[in-house]
C-alpha cells in the first residue's frame, strides 16, 4: 500500500535532538560574531544534515525576528545568511567600557 501524505510528513520531520544542537551551535556563532560588529553570519549548507532541518532551521530563526536567505553559489558553494532585521538592532550601539562593569 502506498504511503499516505500524513504519515509522510510525520516521517520526514526532523529530529528533535538534532535540531537543538544546531540552534545552539547557530546560537553561539551569531553572538560570537555580533561582538565583532558582523552585520551578516553566514553558515555552509553542508551543517544541515537534510532538508527539512535546513527548513525547520530556517523557519525558526524567521519566527525569532531575523532574516534568513537561503543563497545557491556554483562556486563557493550554497549557505544561509542570518542578520538581523532592520531596526531590530543596532551594530553600532554595543555601549561603552563602563555599561559592561
Amino acid at each position: 500500500m502506498a504511503i499516505t501524505p500524513t504519515e509522510a510528513t510525520r516521517r520526514a520531520r526532523p529530529d528533535t535532538a538534532e535540531l537543538k544542537r544546531l540552534e545552539t551551535m547557530i546560537d553561539e556563532e551569531i553572538v560570537s560574531r555580533m561582538r565583532k560588529v558582523e552585520a551578516a553570519i553566514t553558515f555552509d549548507i553542508e551543517i544541515f544534515p537534510d532538508h527539512a532541518t535546513r527548513t525547520a532551521i530556517i523557519d525558526s530563526y524567521r519566527t525569532a525576528g531575523w532574516n534568513v536567505t537561503y543563497n545557491s553559489d556554483w562556486r563557493d558553494g550554497d549557505y544561509i545568511s542570518i542578520a538581523p532585521r532592520k531596526g531590530n538592532y543596532d551594530f553600532q550601539s554595543h555601549g561603552t567600557i563602563d555599561d559592561y562593569r
